[in-house]
């Protein structure tokens, strides 16, 4: 099964897909290739946080 975990880019840096569009400041998910992969080596992009909510108390 294939992951996806979403990047964006990192502050004061851009990076484009290779389609040539800006990857969103906000990320998107996006799978590892190489491509992407050499833009994490190189300190281009980085994960975005994952904020787990709290769970909804049913008893209200």
């Amino acid at each position: 099964m294939t992951k996806f975990t979403s990047y964006r880019p990192v502050e004061g840096r851009r990076a484009r897909r290779p389609n040539g569009e800006p990857l969103p400041d906000t990320g998107m998910p996006l799978i590892l290739t190489p491509y992407w992969r050499s833009l994490l080596n190189a300190g281009d992009i980085e994960p975005v946080p994952v904020v787990k909510s709290k769970p909804r108390s049913t008893s209200e």
